[in-house]
């Protein structure tokens, strides 16, 4: 299984989330089953993540430091930036990639 978000390995080995864990090696799997030990969605619900797409809409808006009270941390603004490049990123991606989306 590999996941559309992530970037595709190119060095001949088999790709693996690393919420994946290596099962039992077969003839037919000869770099083992891969079994989940997590969704790989499971990120998109954690607290955190979602947090920061709300400060999201709040950001496009220009009404973030009234929702945060004052000045956003770096942290916070550098997760902002990271969503907004990664929400760039899947939308080239689903331009690019009509059929699969």
């Amino acid at each position: 299984m590999a996941c559309g978000w992530e970037q595709p390995v190119t060095d001949g080995r088999a790709w693996c989330h690393d919420g994946y864990d290596v099962g039992e090696f077969t003839d037919e799997h000869p770099r083992g089953i891969m079994y989940p030990r997590i969704c790989p969605g499971y990120t998109t619900r954690l607290a955190p993540v979602l947090e920061v797409t709300w400060d999201r809409i709040h950001w496009s808006k220009g009404t973030l430091v009234i929702k945060l009270k004052g000045q956003p941390l770096d942290l916070e603004l550098r997760m902002l930036e990271q969503l907004e490049i990664q929400s760039r990123v899947a939308e080239a991606w689903l331009i690019k990639n009509p059929k699969k989306s």
